[in-house]
Formats: structure tokens, sequence, C-alpha cells
């Protein structure tokens, strides 16, 4: 019978609060084995976290980042949620989705050097920011209390089931075929939006999740689309969908790319043309930001006051 090693070490040592508000105290902490002793020793598994963190210049290179997933709210999507609300809002809620729907009338405002500086930090290998303290990463949790995601439902890859249901989704895709063919072009979010806000049609609570998963969930540019009808659906008739997986898993992808990218730029010299010079983020990645400003409340502005029962991101 092998011996089992505990996972954890207990000891007294010197501890600093989170915020770094005060003095190291000698008091009781846990550690997760394995245990470097410095922030200087190689990590014993297997990677120097100096290593990880590259520096970045963002001035130094014509790169230019699209954050497709990071909306600021239009004015006719903020009419839209208003006017739905009133009716749908105890549906909302029951499908875990209210908080994330309210949470798209925000502004928040973009920080790149706030962003530039945590991506330096991220693993690809591990999903994490390795700090010189220690390793962190957004969770799941994460996406749940700050984008007010369910963690819980069906997966969303999920098929619409039953004649009614699918009669739903041939409407859809019908609508987003006329406005293909009336704009030449593809369904936009705007064009959208236009075909059904006031138009008293049946569809239109279907059509209003649709887009919203379109344009801040699962983003692909500033299109309306199709393959997310069928979780639009479920959620209109109270079927909970487990968004929050797929959002995070999106959003390690997005902190890979962009730092696969910028890591990249740094083997290349000043002025060379094998670079990209644009970069495409799908992700709702303003939660990175939103992550960073309630982890390190240094770097946060200002919160502001909220009023109960209203999302966290408002803060």
């Amino acid at each position: 019978m092998m011996n089992e090693q505990p996972l954890m070490e207990v000891r007294e040592d010197f501890m600093i609060s989170p915020t770094g508000h005060s003095e190291a105290t000698l008091r009781m902490a846990h550690f997760l084995k394995p245990i470097s002793n410095s922030i200087h020793e190689p990590s014993p598994f297997g990677f120097n976290p100096s290593s990880l963190s590259y520096v970045f210049d963002p001035n130094e290179w014509p790169l230019k980042f699209h954050f497709n997933g990071w909306r600021y709210p239009q004015e006719k999507w903020i009419y839209w949620v208003d006017q739905l609300k009133p009716k749908y809002e105890s549906l909302w809620k029951k499908v875990g989705i209210f908080d994330a729907i309210m949470s798209t009338k925000c502004r928040i405002m973009k920080d790149q050097n706030l962003l530039y500086g945590v991506v330096e930090k991220w693993c690809c290998k591990t999903n994490t920011f390795v700090f010189p303290f220690g390793e962190a990463t957004i969770s799941l949790e994460d996406v749940m209390v700050l984008g007010g995601y369910p963690v819980i439902g069906d997966p969303i890859f999920i098929d619409v089931k039953g004649r009614e249901m699918r009669e739903v989704e041939e409407k859809l895709i019908l609508a987003r075929q006329k406005l293909g063919e009336s704009n030449r072009c593809h369904a936009t979010a705007s064009k959208w939006m236009d075909f059904f806000i006031d138009k008293g049609s049946e569809i239109e609570h279907e059509a209003f999740i649709a887009t919203w998963l379109s344009i801040f969930v699962l983003t692909h540019k500033s299109l309306v689309k199709s393959s997310l009808f069928s979780i639009a659906i479920h959620l209109a008739r109270g079927n909970s969908i487990a968004l929050a997986p797929a959002v995070l898993a999106s959003i390690y992808n997005d902190l890979s790319l962009f730092k696969k990218t910028i890591v990249n730029l740094s083997k290349l010299s000043v002025g060379g043309d094998r670079y990209p010079l644009e970069v495409t983020l799908q992700s709702p990645f303003y939660l990175v930001q939103i992550w960073v400003w309630e982890r390190f409340q240094n770097l946060q502005p200002e919160p502001m006051l909220i009023n109960h029962g209203d999302p966290l991101l408002f803060r």
C-alpha cells in the first residue's frame, strides 16, 4: 500500500493582507505543495515564473486588438432591454441570465495598459496568471458572480426539441434570410434589432436573447448567429443553459492568443512585416479587467454605489 503524502503544509509564516495595506505578520498559514522557498527559485512545476512575464511596450508595435465581445451598449439595445424586462424578468432570473442581461447596460471603459500588464503574466500551459507571490486565475465562480452567467444547465450545443421549438427556429432563420436579402449583407445586430423592436413579433423574445448571445456572450463580429438560435429558444422557455463554462473557455482562449501574439512580436525586429497587425478577441474580455479590479483593489477605480438587487458589474 502506497504512503499518501499530504497535499498541504501548515506552518507559521509571515503573511500579508491580500489588499497590501498591512505589514507582514507571523501567523498560521496553509500552503499547497510543492512549495518554492523564494520567488527567485525555479518553479517545482518545471517553469520559471519570471520567464513567463514578457514586458511588452505597445508603443513599439503597430498592433491593434479588436475586442468583439467588449461592447458599449447602443441606445436601441438599452431601450429593448427596458421594454422587455417587466414581462420577462422573472423568467430571466429563473434561468440565471438576469444579471448578465442587465449588465449589458454598463459601459466599462477599457484600460489598455492594465490589460497588457496582466496578460504579460498569463501562462498558456496552465491557464493561470503567474505572479511573484503565486498563481491565480479567473474561475467559473468569477464568471458567475462578476458576469452573471449561469453555471448550471444544459450544454450550449443542445438542439431544439419538439415541433413548436423547431417552428420557432425556422421563423428565426427565415427572418435572418430576409435581412440578408434586403440589405445585401449579413444580419447585423443593429438591423436585426430594427427588424423586431416594436414590431409585435411573436418570436421577439427569442430574437432578443439571440441578439444578446451574439453581441455580448458568444460573439462573432457584429452578426446575429443562427447557431445560437437553439440556445435562445431554450432560454426563452425557461430551460437553463450552462453559459459560464463556454464564456470561461473563450476568455482562456483569448488570453492565450493575446499572450502568444505579444511574445511572438518580441522575437521580430521592429518594422518587420511577418507579424499580425490586427488581432481579434471574441470573448467578453471586459471580465478580465473586472477580475483584476476585484482582486487588486489598488488598481480599481472608485466603486460606484449600487442599489440592492443590482448586478455586481454596476459597481
